[in-house]
């Protein structure tokens, strides 16, 4: 609040002014900062999962899991019953969206226009339309990684219904500038480039004979799904391995957003069911979303065992490195 600098006089005594300056600018100062959400609490330890402002209401994440995220993001947070609107904000006073989906964990999805780190505020609110609890974390926001070649393997002239390695070896082998196509490397390879023991070896050869500098390594069920993502995080496409279907299945990984993976699946959209060969449909793949811990639980079963046994340290992936 202020005051104009030549106000008129008055005949009687004026009372002393109140100081309404610093009581204003404190309020400023703590609405650029968004630390209305908690108080100082928040400043001091943002990565906290649950603040509550009064009362019993608290809230915490459920996504984004980690601290990176894809292009366009999923945020979703549980709070207690005494939360009926949930908001989040990005860097405390933009908002990205709200929602009273108590069932679906308030789910609000945003594509940034820009990437790098971003804090996002979840703020809850009461029936009265009173903020009761909140908190924020840093998010680092990339890009969905652009331009990834896709080939349908049911487009295949040879076995399209047991090619999807070659299919998405040539997805990788086109991204990096060589230009196979699915039935040029069978023809050449058989079944051999469906071996995911002899995977690696067949994608370096070709890439070496087109002049790549990129190749790859196999992490056989000794892989862990952070392991994945930092490879991910670096921008590369990353060959997974998993029981999407009863006899397994090959996809290549090209985004995160916390709550889910974007595919390029090459046999169409998968029906989101482990070990089930006849829950696909579609005619391509391209993009697809797949929820986070269905493909966390299909390519953590190790090869040998059972749909219902799950292992965080048997992740099978392809690793990218850059050769001299």
């Amino acid at each position: 609040m202020t005051h104009p600098a030549n106000s008129p006089r008055l005949d009687r005594p004026r009372p002393p002014r109140r100081r309404w300056m610093p009581c204003a600018a404190a309020l400023l100062a703590v609405l650029a900062l968004g630390a209305c959400d908690a108080g100082t609490l928040l400043t001091s330890a943002p990565d906290t999962p649950a603040r509550t402002l009064a009362g019993t209401a608290t809230l915490a994440w459920v996504s984004p899991t980690g601290t990176t995220a894809t292009n366009p993001v999923t945020f979703r947070a549980d709070a207690t019953s005494d939360i009926v609107t949930i908001k989040y904000f990005a860097d405390g006073t933009f908002l990205l969206g709200s929602s009273a989906d108590r069932a679906n964990s308030f789910p609000v999805t945003y594509k940034f226009s820009g990437v790098g780190v971003r804090r996002v505020y979840v703020r809850g609110y009461n029936a009265a339309g009173a903020q009761v609890a909140g908190a924020y974390k840093d998010f680092t926001i990339r890009d969905l990684i652009a331009n990834v070649p896709y080939f349908f393997q049911y487009a295949n002239t040879y076995e399209p219904g047991a090619t999807c390695a070659n299919t998405t070896m040539a997805m990788l082998l086109k991204y990096y500038g060589a230009s196979y196509t699915p039935d040029q490397i069978y023809s050449e390879f058989q079944k051999k480039s469906q071996d995911e023991f002899k995977f690696d070896t067949i994608f370096n050869r070709l890439a070496a004979r087109a002049g790549l500098k990129q190749r790859i390594r196999v992490h056989m069920e000794t892989g862990s799904i952070a392991e994945m993502e930092a490879e991910l995080n670096r921008q590369r496409p990353v060959i997974i391995h998993g029981k999407f279907t009863s006899s397994g299945h090959v996809m290549l990984l090209i985004g995160n957003d916390g709550a889910s993976y974007t595919m390029n699946d090459p046999a169409g959209v998968w029906g989101q069911q482990l070990c089930n060969g006849g829950a696909y449909g579609g005619s391509g793949g391209a993009g697809v979303r797949y929820g986070r811990a269905v493909v966390g639980k299909a390519i953590t079963t190790p090869w040998q065992g059972s749909c219902t046994t799950f292992d965080p340290n048997t992740v099978r992936y392809h690793e990218t490195y850059l050769v001299p």
